[in-house]
């Protein structure tokens, strides 16, 4: 999986919240397709200071708001979709005695057109996988 991705942020010196526009294009190993996700992304502290809560919005429009169409376009012999992250919220907080730990909760709504109806629960798991695979490496590199 080859992926590249580009941000443009917004932040408030003022407090620890922080907006960005999210492009990103993950390259489908032996399938010549690419999936690209825009997004927009906010993050805040929670009110008693203890936690995050991140808030993800897709910025591909479709006919009056519904982000549900999807556009795929052929570029030589590789293909490219719209993945669309509808709508996600992730909450972070802290473990109270295990200093080392955070709660995650992480809620979202995905549509891919490409994808198969029989395999999208399939590939969901998988990517589901991979996604704490990655968060327990990243938490393993902060910690160490």
């Amino acid at each position: 999986e080859q992926q590249k991705q580009m941000e443009t942020q917004f932040e408030n010196p003022a407090s620890y919240n922080t907006t960005k526009i999210i492009h990103s294009e993950t390259k489908l190993p032996f399938t010549g397709v690419s999936v690209q996700l825009c997004a927009l992304m906010h993050a805040d502290t929670l009110p008693d200071k203890d936690g995050y809560i991140i808030v993800t919005r897709s910025l591909h429009p479709g006919m009056a708001g519904c982000h549900t169409d999807q556009a795929t376009t052929r570029i030589g012999a590789s293909a490219s979709t719209k993945n669309e992250l509808l709508m996600g919220v992730n909450i972070l907080r802290r473990v109270p005695g295990k200093p080392k730990c955070t709660d995650l909760i992480s809620v979202n709504q995905v549509t891919s057109g490409f994808v198969p109806q029989f395999l999208a629960k399939r590939i969901g798991m998988a990517g589901l996988n991979d996604f704490f695979k990655n968060v327990r490496v990243i938490g393993e590199k902060t910690h160490a």
